[in-house]
Formats: structure tokens, C-alpha cells, sequence
């Protein structure tokens, strides 16, 4: 297809807008139907950005129904110019003329300005972060949503670098579940499992039938309704409280990982589950009592059943190690004591670099 076939079409790309909280946004987002999503000024604009800096055709073929690939006889930084020509009514038209200059001349932007021009795109819902690699600039990530500041602070970790929550307003792979994601500055807490979670906890309160229902990836045991019902009990917004878990959760992985350079998975969700259990101590066992359902060498399970056994130990229980539902008869205040004293055993693995320790006695 020639270009002026390409833009024939380009105008019609962007003739309806979809908003982030629009009625029956959801359903778009989870059938990931991203031609609407994208079908607004934003979202084309993002496509063109992808498409130039990325070199990615892949949301311009679907916002125009397309088959350009990187083998087509087709200038991408053309397209780009062409779409820009075309559009000179948009809000962010000089900012886009400017991300050309910087594509054509990146070594005359010093980061001021690039943090500038990024702070600028988060207001057209593109999220993205420019970085200087050995082979020249390129972009860390380039997300079509917006970003919040983080503002949890880690029980036991200082943290001096600002993190974000990525909100993306179309479906991506990496984004399917809360993880720390692969960016330094971002974190992603899905907030359809946050209030998953809640409405499970409400249902426990009210003592409903929970066959077939799921807790953080895990069908409700008596041990999970058990931690959520004195979890309920406890003053303070429980879907607040729950939120706040996930992301200590998450922000365990990013600071462990940015902060110190280390990197193994089951460690850190040792850390992790410590560090859940200090903020919230029912919240967090009742994660633990999920992970112990989860795949037999799943990092989550292996460091959960890690958790029991050093409780075990401390407490002088060793029946616990095997029977993992006497956890839940310790105190708050003992669970709180108990994470706290395991992070710190953990952590020392992590400031010495010991990717592997020494094998305990195998687990159950």
C-alpha cells in the first residue's frame, strides 16, 4: 500500500475517543480490543511514536488495518512526517515536531530536556523514558496510559529514587498481573486483583460460600478465611489495606533489584512475604497461605514454606514446619517480630551477593 493510500484512512483513526473510565472501557480492555482504545487523537499519536522510535509497526496495522512490516519498502520516519502534516490542528503538534528533531538529532537534547518532553507526553497519556545507551539513544519503554507516584514507603528498605505505578490504558503482556515490571521507575499493581481480593474478604466476613473462589491465585482454604476475618477485624479501608500490600509486595522486587543489584527470585519473595507480614501481619499470612497452594517449585511456595520453617524454629514449634495452619495462632505482634527478624536474616544474603545459600533440609 502506498502512502497516500496509508493516510486515506488516517483521519478516520482518529475520529472517536475512548476515554480511560468510558462505559464498557473494561470489556475493551480485557477482549484486548485495541483498535478502539487506540481510535483517539492520544492513541494514534502514540502509534506514530512507537512506530518511529521502535521502528514497531504493530499499532499503526491495527489502528489502520494494516500489514506494514520492517521488510515493507516503507519510511517510517516518512509515515511519521506525513502524519504530522496532516494533523497540524493537534494540541501537541510542536511537541511531536520536536520528538522529530530529537530522532533526528538526539545528541543535541541534553536529559533536562528529555525529562521535560516526557513530562509533557504523560499529559496526552504516552508514557514513556528516554535513556543514552552505548549505541545512542533509545526508549526504555513507551506505554499508552498514565503513571501515579507511588507514595508507600517500604517498612525496611530506603528507597531515594521515585516509583511509579503504571496504569496502561490498553492491554500489554507484561502488564497481565502485578509485578515490579522490568523498568526501573515502574511498579504495576492491577487493580481488578486488588478488588478481587476485597470483595473475597468481604464475602469471608459475611461467612458466604467461597467454593470455587480465588485469593491471590489461590482457591480459599479455612486458613485464608481464618487470617481475612481477623484481617477485617482490624481498624482501617481494607481495600486501602490490601493495595497497600500488593505494592509493598512489589516494591521489595524493585528496591532489592535497582538498590542492590541482586537478583533471585525465591530470596526475594522471601523478603517480600516478611515485608507484607510487618505491614499488614493477617494480610500477610493470609498471601503466604495462598503461595503454599501454588505449583510445587513455584519461588512464592518455596519461600513460604522457608517462612514456616524459621517460625518453626524461632518459636520452638516443630510441628509447624509440617503443619503450617499453626501459624495462624501466633499473635500479631509475634508475626510482626517474626517477619522482621526474617528479613533481616534474608538481607544479609542479599548485601553479601550469595545468590545460592547453602540447601536446607527439604520442605513438604
Amino acid at each position: 500500500m502506498s502512502i497516500t493510500a496509508i493516510f486515506a484512512v488516517d483521519k478516520a483513526a482518529s475520529a472517536s475517543p475512548v476515554t480511560r473510565h468510558a462505559a464498557g472501557f473494561d470489556e475493551l480492555y480485557k477482549n484486548h480490543d485495541y483498535k478502539a482504545l487506540l481510535s483517539t487523537s492520544n492513541g494514534t499519536y502514540y502509534s506514530y511514536i512507537v512506530l518511529l522510535f521502535n521502528e514497531n509497526p504493530h499499532f499503526i496495522n491495527i489502528l489502520m488495518d494494516l500489514t506494514i512490516t520492517t521488510e515493507s519498502n516503507v519510511s517510517f520516519e516518512k509515515l511519521y512526517l506525513l502524519y504530522l502534516n496532516r494533523n497540524k490542528e493537534l494540541p501537541f503538534y510542536s511537541l511531536a515536531k520536536q520528538l522529530h528533531r530529537l530522532y533526528r538529532n538526539p545528541g543535541s537534547f541534553d536529559d533536562a530536556t528529555l525529562r521535560e518532553m516526557e513530562k509533557k507526553l504523560e499529559s496526552y497519556d504516552i508514557v514513556l523514558r528516554f535513556v543514552n545507551i552505548a549505541q545512542g539513544l533509545t526508549l526504555d519503554y513507551c506505554i499508552y496510559g498514565r503513571k501515579e507516584v507511588v507514595k508507600e514507603f517500604h517498612p525496611f528498605l530506603e528507597n531515594d529514587q521515585q516509583i511509579y505505578n503504571i496504569i496502561p490504558t490498553i492491554y500489554y503482556d507484561e502488564f497481565f498481573s502485578s509485578n515490579s515490571t522490568f523498568y526501573r521507575d515502574l511498579i504495576y499493581i492491577d487493580g481488578n486483583e486488588v478488588k478481587n481480593d476485597y470483595n473475597i474478604a468481604l464475602l469471608v466476613k459475611k461467612s458466604a460460600a467461597l467454593k470455587g473462589f480465588y485469593y491471590i491465585g489461590s482457591e480459599v482454604t479455612p486458613d485464608i478465611q481464618f487470617c481475612l476475618m481477623n484481617a477485617a477485624l482490624d481498624s482501617g479501608d481494607l481495600e486501602k489495606r490490601i493495595e497497600r500490600v500488593f505494592i509493598v509486595h512489589e516494591l521489595t522486587h524493585k528496591i532489592v533489584n535497582n538498590n542492590y543489584k541482586y537478583y533471585n527470585s525465591i530470596i526475594e519473595e522471601e523478603l517480600a512475604i516478611a515485608s507484607t507480614m510487618f505491614v499488614d501481619p493477617y494480610l500477610g499470612l493470609s498471601a503466604l497461605y495462598s503461595y503454599l497452594n501454588y505449583y510445587r517449585y513455584s519461588p512464592h511456595r518455596i519461600a513460604a514454606l522457608k517462612f514456616i520453617k524459621f517460625s518453626s524454629r524461632s518459636l520452638g514449634r516443630p510441628t509447624m514446619a509440617y503443619n503450617p495452619s499453626e501459624l495462624k495462632d501466633v499473635s500479631p505482634d509475634a508475626l510482626k517480630l517474626l517477619a522482621q527478624n526474617y528479613f533481616a536474616e534474608r538481607m544479609e544474603l542479599v548485601k553479601k551477593k550469595v545468590i545460592n545459600p547453602k540447601r536446607q533440609p527439604s520442605l513438604p
